[in-house]
């Protein structure tokens, strides 16, 4: 599975940023991702590490460690997130595995979702599962089906019980 496409509008510092990853064939090109301190670099990565997590809590238990009934979050979604003076905020990172994409989407605030597939590329417009009145957004399709049992363990590299 692949990271191919990335969105975030109004997400922390980011006002929009699209993001196609290169590949050459099958294979990914290493991405780069410079900036100054403040423009947004690590809530990039946060999102990514959030959506590797929330794909893998959907096929295995131990991923985060759990707290009563629930479990630990990596990234929390809402006000916090969404960038200043906006009313709402959003990301949608597409994964591709052997020709099948899956989503993975969080939003804060108000962000109606026929306004974001008006500012998509037609590639994420799945992305956009959301209802228009829900403040906060948690949605993913990623790893649907059996997993592929090497996946856990790059799940447990990336999992705060391991370091």
């Amino acid at each position: 599975m692949h990271l191919s496409e990335f969105v975030a509008v109004n997400s922390g510092p980011l006002t929009k940023l699209h993001i196609e990853f290169a590949f050459d064939g099958a294979r990914p090109l290493p991405t780069t991702i410079l900036g100054t301190n403040g423009r947004g670099k690590t809530s990039i990565l946060s999102m990514i590490t959030d959506a590797i997590f929330e794909g893998a809590a959907q096929h295995y238990q131990d991923v985060l460690p759990s707290t009563g009934l629930s479990r630990k979050w990596f990234r929390l979604v809402g006000s916090k997130t969404v960038k200043s003076g906006a009313a709402g905020g959003f990301s949608i990172l597409r994964f591709t595995d052997e020709g099948a994409d899956h989503f993975f989407a969080e939003k804060g605030g108000k962000y109606p979702g026929e306004t974001a597939r008006n500012e998509l590329p037609e590639s994420l417009h799945p992305g956009v599962n959301w209802s228009d009145d829900e403040n906060r957004t948690r949605r993913s399709n990623c790893l649907t089906g059996d997993p592929n049992p090497s996946l856990k363990m790059v799940f447990m590299l990336f999992s705060s019980q391991s370091r």
